[in-house]
């Protein structure tokens, strides 16, 4: 319940200072991922249609962002991808357009990769996993560490020789950090893939 206020309180903050400047998009892209997460997700059109009504020409990376955002989490993955593409050479959005471009190429229809009951049967396609790659060497060319994320990579092909090295990359993380919960994440999920269920409970036991 508590973070329930905190949550409906930080939105409705964040709708007075769109009130103000419709077109502030690093505002506007919080709000979207909080009315995300509060399930509010019909909410979030009223408030790109009024910034998009109110962005002047410099601005047109943080709409296509947002419309982006908008498009992922209302089940438009092509969409998504279409809107992110026009961020993704920004300066201000282009690394988190690219993040969500590889998110959503791993897993464009936001499936269930990993449950409580184990591994579910979702893959992602071949080219999906090519395009992923592809975005993963432009992260590197902006000086973001991308091992994690090369690791969920090699985890959604569920191709041996992948998991394999996810699992190498994933081990020498825990063995600097072994509390570091995106690398006990993923390989919670790299082994319970590799259908070894108690060593990945194990790994999402530290998580807890």
């Amino acid at each position: 319940m508590l973070m329930e206020a905190k949550t409906e309180a930080a939105i409705n903050t964040y709708i007075q200072l769109l009130e103000k400047d419709p077109a502030n998009f690093n505002t506007l892209s919080q709000l979207i991922e909080l009315l995300r997460r509060a399930g509010r997700i019909q909410d979030i059109g009223q408030y790109v249609e009024r910034a998009e009504k109110s962005c002047q020409r410099i601005n047109l990376a943080g709409l296509y962002y947002c419309k982006g955002l908008q498009k992922r989490y209302e089940g438009d993955p092509a969409g998504a991808l279409k809107e992110l593409n026009w961020a993704r050479f920004d300066n201000v959005y282009g690394r988190s357009a690219i993040m969500n471009m590889i998110e959503i190429y791993l897993n464009p229809s936001n499936e269930m990769i990993f449950s409580s009951q184990g591994e579910t049967g979702y893959t992602s396609s071949p080219d999906n996993i090519a395009q992923a790659k592809i975005l993963i060497v432009e992260l590197q060319a902006r000086g973001v560490e991308t091992t994690i994320i090369e690791c969920n990579t090699h985890i959604c092909s569920k191709d041996g020789k992948e998991l394999s090295s996810a699992e190498t990359k994933l081990k020498k993380i825990l063995e600097k950090n072994n509390n570091y919960v995106p690398a006990l994440v993923a390989m919670a999920l790299c082994k319970s893939i590799q259908k070894k269920p108690n060593e990945a409970k194990n790994f999402l036991k530290s998580v807890t």
